[in-house]
């Protein structure tokens, strides 16, 4: 009986030692990974459709900056329009309104313009306002304009202070220049990106 039992023992540990073998290639196929090369592969990939895609949004973040920025340009050209139309003169300090006056300075001020009213033929000391566009986004003229653009009471016109008719200011991205182009954007208007354009005639027209 013991001798029965002691065969059939070495039986059973006899068909686990021929099987070693076979179970370690089993549970080396189960715990078999990644080898380099497809790492590299897959790191590769990643890092391209990153790129890819930060590329994208970087464009698209510029187009609309630029594109919000025209949107308040023609809406503050529109206000200075709409307040010269009705006459509305600042509270106190103004006898006879003559305009409104919208004024840039791009050699000074490249990214910011100011709406002020036109008061017994001199300009008004108090700003009807003042705004500043986001960082990187500058405005310019194809045109020569440079000063201001009057809007006369009364629907009379546009006064241009200079250059010619229609006014045109060039918005755009400038983010993106160095050397002496940031120093002076203006001088590199062509390089600049996004670039949109907002129209006032002497008629008054804005487009």
């Amino acid at each position: 009986m013991r001798f029965r039992r002691f065969v059939q023992l070495q039986s059973k540990q006899s068909l686990v030692v021929m099987n070693l073998p076979r179970i370690r290639n089993k549970i080396g196929k189960n715990l078999s990974g990644f080898t380099l090369v497809e790492l590299v592969v897959v790191i590769m990939t990643m890092g391209l459709l990153f790129g890819f895609g930060y590329a994208s949004y970087r464009e698209f973040a510029r187009r609309q900056t630029v594109n919000g920025a025209v949107i308040q340009l023609r809406s503050d050209l529109r206000l200075a329009q709409q307040l010269a139309l009705s006459g509305k003169k600042p509270e106190s300090g103004c006898n006879t309104l003559n305009s409104y006056q919208f004024y840039l300075n791009y050699s000074v001020n490249p990214d910011q313009y100011e709406i002020r009213p036109r008061c017994d033929g001199s300009e008004y000391s108090l700003i009807t306002k003042t705004v500043i566009f986001p960082n990187g986004v500058h405005f310019s003229s194809t045109t020569g304009l440079s000063g201001s653009l009057r809007f006369n009471v009364l629907g009379r016109g546009v006064v241009i202070s200079s250059g010619s008719s229609p006014a045109v200011i060039t918005v755009g991205f400038i983010g993106h220049l160095t050397g002496v182009c940031a120093a002076a954007p203006i001088t590199c208007i062509g390089q600049w990106l996004n670039t949109q354009t907002v129209t006032v005639s002497e008629a008054g027209e804005i487009y």
